[in-house]
């Protein structure tokens, strides 16, 4: 795909979707058009350019990523979210446990032939996942699969909890070593702006503060502490209720219970509506129910599923003083439902 072709393409999606491309993405773009030249010719690249684009949340590093993804005319490319990755990276091993190194076969089987892997939201706060991360760069670079990851987080700022940074540094370093580090920067989140046509995520609803009246407008059942077991593969959850295709939590069920986000994707496979009910002042909440909620909303909105989330509180007052810096990303997001 030539320059030109490429900026076009990603023109007209841009007024397809009504969206305004800064120039910082017009930059992006200049730059992407590089590995999608060689992509385009279908031959094996030796040291690909890969790109890693980094910043605030809403300045559109997802959609430049999920654009030039959709854009490339090749069939050996793959796209994750990181949490679905590594959801599917830990199940492989464990296939893959009698071999002699269980990791190896688990990203060879993940990738099969691709020469164009994107990995969306890289965000580490766990040391095991930091530690597949650097053997997963590894094989990548030394296979010479191009590679374009987005995060709120420039590289050195990675796992940045002083117990584990040092550790992850080998990681850090091959990411500077073999990838453009782009600053997609810019006064503007994207996400704040009006958007029409509204759907799966986005046509859900922030319900505060959560009355009778609110709840009978929307068709939300009233709030109750008794619950519904559900049964996972190796554990059971307690929403109050689900359906069909709806599922209900309270906050304190979903977050404050030792939960992950294998089964947070686990559910999604089978819900698409989902109702949190009752959620706290995020600052009240212990620290483990913070990265779970925003595990949650992340799968939630990645994967487009309609969320309806009811607090007693504005969102504003729902997130103030939180404390973990991911829950600006959060915020972004859920700024994003429709207000009742």
């Amino acid at each position: 795909m030539a320059n030109s072709s490429l900026a076009a393409y990603f023109q007209n999606k841009a007024q397809q979707q009504n969206f305004l491309i800064s120039n910082t993405q017009q930059n992006t773009i200049h730059q992407l058009s590089e590995l999608s030249d060689l992509l385009y010719l279908n031959k094996k690249i030796k040291n690909p350019p890969c790109y890693y684009l980094w910043g605030p949340v809403g300045r559109g590093k997802s959609w430049l990523l999920n654009t030039f993804f959709d854009g490339i005319p090749i069939k050996e490319k793959k796209r994750f979210h990181f949490h679905r990755f590594f959801k599917l990276l830990h199940q492989k091993i464990f296939q893959y446990a009698q071999y002699t190194n269980p990791t190896k076969e688990a990203i060879d089987d993940l990738l099969e032939n691709s020469t164009l892997v994107c990995f969306d939201e890289l965000h580490v706060h766990d040391i095991g996942d930091a530690m597949l991360i650097t053997q997963l760069l590894k094989i990548l670079f030394e296979r010479n699969i191009a590679i374009i990851i987005t995060s709120n987080y420039e590289p050195d700022s990675l796992l940045s909890n002083p117990l584990y940074h040092e550790r992850f540094m080998p990681a850090i370093t091959l990411l500077k070593k073999h990838m453009h580090i782009i600053n997609i920067e810019g006064e503007i989140d994207f996400r704040t702006l009006p958007q029409k046509n509204k759907q799966g995520f986005t046509a859900g609803y922030y319900v505060y503060p959560a009355t009778q009246e609110q709840r009978q407008a929307l068709g939300i059942p009233n709030y109750t502490d008794k619950t519904q077991p559900i049964q996972l593969t190796n554990r059971q959850l307690y929403p109050t209720n689900y359906t069909n295709k709806q599922i209900i939590f309270n906050f304190e069920n979903i977050c404050e219970q030792e939960t992950s986000t294998n089964d947070y994707l686990t559910l999604i496979e089978q819900f698409d509506d989902w109702i949190i009910d009752n959620v706290p002042l995020i600052k009240t909440t212990s620290l483990g129910a913070q990265q779970r909620f925003i595990n949650l909303i992340d799968i939630l909105y990645d994967q487009n599923k309609c969320l309806y989330l009811l607090s007693q509180y504005s969102l504003d007052q729902l997130l103030a003083e939180a404390a973990i810096g991911d829950m600006a990303r959060t915020y972004s997001r859920l700024n994003q439902l429709q207000k009742c």
